[in-house]
């Protein structure tokens, strides 16, 4: 055993050599990789939070354009026999996290809500901003509803989705 100038002792190997390390330095080692483990955590998240609100806006956006299409094709909904004629499809906003797509048929003169809805809904921690107008895309490409911006948000983010002159488009 040796003694350092402060009168440490000093475990050396035959050679002269310290082996293992000091506590400090094993405490340094453990807080530097706890700080950089914590920050890929928190770098981690916040990707995986914009990634899921870029996700949302696509997917809303392509259900938009699938509404669009069918009114566009005049394709009448299969479970509703009674449709004598596609008028639109629309979407409408149900809630802060859902919407649904449903068409529009005249029945007897008068434009009838389908019975086959479909309802989708925003992933966890996504929102709309605010209650949107219901969207109709009317059928053989005779325009849509009012152009508006739909906003969608998580946390701090917010992703906009815009409907101009039939066009579709996000914003991030």
């Amino acid at each position: 055993m040796d003694t350092n100038s402060l009168g440490v002792m000093n475990s050396l190997n035959k050679n002269g050599l310290n082996h293992g390390f000091t506590l400090i330095e094993l405490l340094v080692t453990v807080a530097i990789t706890a700080v950089v483990l914590g920050s890929s955590i928190a770098g981690y998240n916040n990707f995986n939070e914009n990634q899921k609100l870029k996700q949302a806006a696509l997917t809303f956006k392509n259900n938009l354009r699938l509404a669009q299409s069918k009114a566009i094709t005049a394709q009448r909904p299969v479970n509703f026999p009674d449709c004598e004629e596609l008028y639109s499809y629309q979407i409408q906003y149900i809630n802060s996290t859902s919407y649904k797509m449903l068409s529009i048929c005249v029945v007897n003169g008068t434009n009838t809500p389908s019975p086959d809805e479909m309802i989708f809904f925003l992933p966890t921690n996504v929102t709309f901003n605010s209650n949107f107008t219901n969207i109709n895309f009317y059928r053989l490409s005779k325009g849509t509803t009012a152009d508006q911006n739909i906003q969608l948000t998580s946390g701090a983010r917010t992703v906009t989705v815009t409907l101009l002159n039939g066009d579709i488009s996000i914003s991030y």
